[in-house]
C-alpha cells in the first residue's frame, strides 16, 4: 500500500497523538524533536563522517527513564571518519562512544516504548553534533545523559554532498518562503505565522515550514501550505500547496461542538491536551469551555489565544 504524502502523515502524526493520549489507561511517552539550531547550541563539534568501525563493548552504565527509574546499557564504541567539520577542529578520524540498550539485562529481553537511541550503520553518512570527553581523547553525543539522544546523529541525505553544513531554522524558513512566493504568489508576504519544525527521527530528516495566511490556525488542515524543505536545500516534492487561499474564518458551524485541543504555554515541556466545547472563535483566539476543569489551567473556561495554539484542533468522537 502506498504511503501518504508527507504532509498528510505529518498532520495524521499529531491527530494520533491526541488521540493516544486520550485513550482512557495509556500513557505516552513524549519524544522530543531537536533541531539542527537546538544541537549546535549544546555541541562543541560539528562534522559529517562516516563510521569504519563499530563495536559494542562489555562496559555496562545506566541511562536515566521516567521518573527515578533507569535502563541498563552497554557502551558502543565507533571509530568515525571525518568528511568535512563545521563547528570545532578534529582530527581525520575521531572515536565516538555512547550507550546502547542492554536487552539481555531486561525482563523478557523486550521494551515498550523504549528509548530513541543513536544507532550507526558502518559506511553510512551522518552528521555529527558531539562534545568531547575530559581529555579530549574521544568524544559524546551532544545529547549524552538523554534518554533519547538519537537526533545527535543525523543521517545524510542521498543528495546531500560529504561537504554539506546543517540546516538551520532561519535558512530553512527562507527557502521554504521564497519558493512559496515565486510558485504561488496568491498568498502574498503577509503571513500571520510561519511555522517551521525539524522531523529529525527519520530516515532524512527535514524541516517542516507551515504557512496561515489568516490569523487563526483552525483546524489544522487548513493551513494554505506545507513546504518540506530538504537537508539539501531542496523543496521536496511531498510539499502541500494549497490550491487557493484558506478562508478567513472558520466555519461557524463548529461552535458548541465537542473539542480537544492540543495548547502549550511558549514552552515544549508544558504541552497540554484540552477537553472541552468552543464558546467563541475570534480572529486571534478561540473561548474553551471545559466539559472537564483542567487543573493545569484552574479554570472552567478560558480563552487561550491562537499564539499558545500548537495548530490542532480535534473534532471529539
Amino acid at each position: 500500500m502506498k504511503s501518504p504524502p508527507r504532509f498528510h502523515r505529518h498532520l495524521l502524526g499529531r491527530v494520533f497523538l491526541l488521540l493516544l493520549c486520550s485513550m482512557p489507561g495509556v500513557e505516552a511517552r513524549l519524544v522530543r524533536f531537536w533541531s539542527p539550531d537546538e544541537l549546535a547550541a549544546k555541541a562543541q563539534i560539528i562534522c559529517n563522517g562516516i563510521p569504519v568501525k563499530v563495536t559494542v563493548t562489555d562496559q555496562k552504565s545506566q541511562i536515566p527513564e521516567s521518573g527515578n527509574n533507569s535502563l541498563p546499557v552497554r557502551i558502543v564504541v565507533a571509530t568515525i571518519k571525518v568528511l568535512s567539520t563545521f563547528k570545532g577542529k578534529v582530527g581525520s578520524e575521531i572515536e565516538l562512544r555512547f550507550p546502547a540498550l542492554d536487552f539481555s539485562a531486561l525482563p523478557g529481553h523486550v521494551i515498550l516504548d523504549g528509548p530513541e537511541q543513536i544507532d550507526l550503520t558502518v559506511g553510512q553518512r551522518y552528521r555529527f553534533f558531539l562534545n568531547p570527553a575530559a581529555d579530549h581523547s574521544w568524544y559524546v553525543s551532544a545529547l549524552e545523559g538523554n534518554q533519547d539522544d538519537r537526533s545527535a546523529v543525523e543521517p545524510l541525505d542521498l543528495h546531500e554532498s560529504d561537504t554539506n553544513p546543517p540546516l538551520f531554522k532561519d535558512e530553512a524558513t527562507r527557502l521554504a518562503t521564497d519558493y512559496l512566493l515565486q510558485h504561488h504568489p496568491f498568498f502574498g508576504s503577509d503571513f500571520k505565522w510561519v511555522i517551521p519544525t525539524f522531523d529529525s527521527l527519520v530516515a532524512s530528516p527535514h524541516w517542516n515550514v507551515e504557512f496561515y495566511p489568516n490569523g487563526l490556525r483552525y483546524p489544522a488542515f487548513t493551513y494554505g501550505a506545507l513546504v518540506v524543505v530538504d537537508a539539501n536545500r531542496s523543496i521536496d516534492s511531498d510539499s502541500y500547496i494549497s490550491t487557493a487561499p484558506p478562508a478567513s474564518t472558520p466555519d461557524p458551524n463548529m461552535l458548541n461542538m465537542p473539542v480537544i485541543v492540543n495548547w502549550w504555554q511558549h514552552s515544549p515541556s508544558s504541552v497540554t491536551i484540552s477537553r472541552g466545547v468552543l464558546e467563541k472563535i475570534a480572529d486571534q483566539s478561540i473561548t474553551l469551555h471545559f466539559t472537564k476543569p483542567d487543573p493545569a489551567i484552574k479554570a472552567d473556561r478560558v480563552d487561550i489565544p491562537t499564539t499558545q495554539i500548537e495548530g490542532i484542533l480535534v473534532l471529539q468522537k
